[in-house]
């Protein structure tokens, strides 16, 4: 990863723990769905919207309700 000069630098340390517990397992199989379901839905290839044509739409939807 490039660092600009305008970043201050900070030391980090990274601990990858593989599940162990049930609970871990759950919730990694959890992820795993949810990253199928993007994948998914990318492939839709739906039309691409800017931030002000999603609050306008939300915004419309709303009054109609």
């Amino acid at each position: 990863m490039q660092i600009t000069q305008s970043l201050p630098v900070k030391q980090i340390t990274l601990s990858i723990i593989s599940p162990t517990a049930p609970e871990d397992r759950d919730a990694v199989a959890a992820w795993q769905q949810i990253r199928q379901i993007l994948r998914q839905t990318n492939e839709l290839e739906l039309p691409r919207q800017s931030h002000d044509d999603i609050i306008a739409g939300l915004r419309t939807l709303r009054e109609s309700e």
